[in-house]
């Protein structure tokens, strides 16, 4: 049996949890990369997966973050103009780019990596590994479902009209002769 919303128990709630967890997240995480490398938390998980795919082609980044093309494109252009990475034309094509660390990057990374793994430690103190690893198997199946159980959603709906139609003019009743 479902319950009502309003007799849900928030501590039972995968949303408001997930959404509290990450709000605590990403508080400190806000601290960690403005003290370490003045950068905004958006910019820092472009860096790190800069970092793990490099050299990384700017299309290709969008599978990892959650921003679009557009956002990546800003971000790349900050970390490029402070010297963190360094954008490179792809000999096929010209006019995409291939982004990887710059030796300043990569210390930066180094930095504010080393740093989120101590935050990390301490969240997870107590438990045993075996619990860490079921606890990240568990937010990957959890992320699978939720995707899996979109796109259902999608299909079912059918495609959305991006706008509604355009409305007929309106016709002018003709003058009555009287």
């Amino acid at each position: 049996m479902t319950q009502a919303w309003n007799e849900i128990r928030l501590d039972a709630s995968l949303t408001y949890q997930i959404a509290r967890t990450h709000a605590s997240i990403r508080r400190v995480m806000e601290s960690i990369c403005k003290q370490h490398a003045g950068l905004n938390v958006n910019q820092w998980k472009l860096l790190a997966i800069v970092a793990k795919f490099q050299p990384a082609r700017m299309a290709d980044l969008t599978r990892w973050v959650t921003f679009d093309r557009a956002f990546i494109s800003r971000a790349a252009q900050e970390l490029e103009k402070r010297g963190l990475i360094e954008r490179v034309a792809e000999e096929r094509d010209k006019r995409l780019a291939i982004l990887k660390l710059s030796d300043d990057g990569a210390r930066v990374y180094r930095q504010v990596a080393a740093e989120l793994d101590r935050v990390q430690a301490a969240a997870f103190a107590g438990y045993k590994q075996r619990d860490v690893s079921l606890f990240f198997l568990m937010l990957n199946t959890l992320d699978e479902r939720l995707d899996a159980y979109q796109a259902v959603r999608a299909s079912l709906e059918g495609p959305q009209p991006d706008a509604a139609p355009p409305r007929p003019a309106p016709r002018r009743r003709a003058a009555r002769n009287e």
